[in-house]
C-alpha cells in the first residue's frame, strides 16, 4: 500500500492551516518537522500531547518526525549530536 505524507510546515508555519490543507488535498499522513513556527524537538511533552489529539481529531497520522538530530557538522563532537531531547509522540 502507498501511502502520501506531505511535510505541512511547507504549508504553513501554523499547524491549524497545516491540517486544512491536508485534509482538503486528502493526504493522511504528516511528516512533523514545524509545528506553529517550532521545531518538533522543541515542544513540551505536554505540547507533543496536544499535537497528537489533534491529528488523531483530524484523521491525520505521523510518518515520519523531521527533527535535526545528526545534521550537525562530521567534525563536531559526538555529545553534540544528543542536546536535543526527543519524546515519542503518543
Amino acid at each position: 500500500m502507498i501511502r502520501i505524507s506531505a511535510f505541512s510546515d511547507e504549508v504553513s508555519p501554523v499547524v491549524e492551516e497545516q491540517i486544512a490543507y491536508l485534509r482538503r488535498a486528502g493526504v493522511k499522513w504528516m511528516e512533523v518537522r514545524f509545528v506553529d513556527g517550532r521545531n518538533i524537538t522543541t515542544l513540551s511533552e505536554e505540547e507533543a500531547r496536544a499535537l497528537r489529539r489533534r491529528l488523531d481529531e483530524a484523521g491525520i497520522g505521523v510518518s515520519a518526525v523531521a527533527s535535526p538530530i545528526g545534521k550537525y557538522p562530521v567534525d563536531a563532537p559526538f555529545a553534540f549530536h544528543f542536546r536535543v531531547d526527543m519524546r515519542q509522540i503518543q
